[in-house]
């Protein structure tokens, strides 16, 4: 019959600038039948939920492990997310080296406290400053979805060397929820905009000024055609020094609205009567008068 002597001991570093990590060391003492055992041994390490049944939460094999005088050491390190502040169990199984059998050790054994666990189940507001927390060690995978409110980030918090190039997408942005004010003057340059990234329905009426656009940054080779009419021109916007010459063809005015270049003649005898807004003439023989 094996008897074995249970010894949890966490081992707590002294030396604030290192990280605890999240390894524990085990000592036990094995006796089989009342004699301190000596040699090389297999050990299983196993954390259950419950002193009995229950689910396996996680598990750790030692090969080949040295014992002396029945005393031996483990180091099991089984990540933090098996002690998330519930109970749990420890179970250990032992054999000699190689051995097609293993045998388990019961009951179970209650994993108490240790004074930093009990610790961090009371850490108050502010409790944790960004100073012990090393950098690197909160990634996105260990933060919830929806964790991170804006209430819970400082004005001025997040700068834009805290975000990786493109981290941040239109799908994680709320509507309307970046304005004029959060964009710093000339942060925003044509080359940080997707091509047809900005519609008409992206700009709010007026929002784009003639002192926000740079001299001859807009050619009519950006201007669809049709989009521009003449309610969207103040009176005397569009002046003579705006249009180049010969930019303004005859198939581009309006007649209706424009008197066209008068291109009719008439013959000598006569006279013009009426101008068409075409530009034609109508002539009529001129009066012959006579004296009396």
């Amino acid at each position: 019959m094996k008897k074995i002597v249970f010894l949890l001991i966490f081992i707590i570093h002294a030396v604030p600038a290192a990280s605890l990590g999240t390894y524990f060391t085990y000592q036990g003492e094995l006796v089989v039948n009342g004699q301190s055992m000596t040699g090389n041994y297999d050990f299983s390490v196993n954390v259950y939920n419950t002193e009995t049944a229950g689910t396996n939460i996680g598990g750790q094999f030692f090969s080949n492990v040295t014992v002396t005088n029945g005393l031996f050491t483990l180091t099991v390190d089984l990540g933090d997310a098996v002690f998330a502040g519930d109970e749990r169990w420890l179970e250990l199984s032992v054999s000699t080296v190689n051995a097609p059998t293993i045998t388990t050790l019961l009951p179970r054994q209650l994993i108490s406290n240790a004074p930093y666990a009990i610790h961090a189940q009371f850490i108050g507001i502010d409790g944790v400053d960004s100073f012990a927390i090393q950098n690197s060690s909160v990634t996105t995978a260990k933060i919830a979805d929806g964790a991170v409110t804006s209430i819970k980030l400082a004005n001025g918090a997040v700068t834009s060397n805290k975000i990786g190039v493109a981290a941040v997408g239109s799908t994680q942005l709320a509507t309307a929820s970046v304005g004029s004010t959060h964009i710093v003057d000339l942060s925003v340059t044509t080359a940080d905009l997707n091509t047809d990234a900005v519609t008409t329905a992206k700009i709010a009426n007026a929002a784009v000024t003639s002192a926000k656009l740079a001299g001859d940054s807009v050619t009519s080779a950006k201007i669809a055609n049709g989009t521009i009419a003449t309610a969207d021109i103040s009176s005397q916007a569009v002046t003579r020094v705006q249009i180049a010459a010969n930019t303004i063809q005859k198939s581009e005015v309006d007649s209706t609205e424009i008197q066209e270049r008068v291109t009719g003649t008439c013959a000598a005898g006569s006279s013009i009567r009426v101008i068409a807004q075409d530009g034609t003439v109508t002539c009529e023989t001129d009066d012959v008068g006579g004296g009396s």
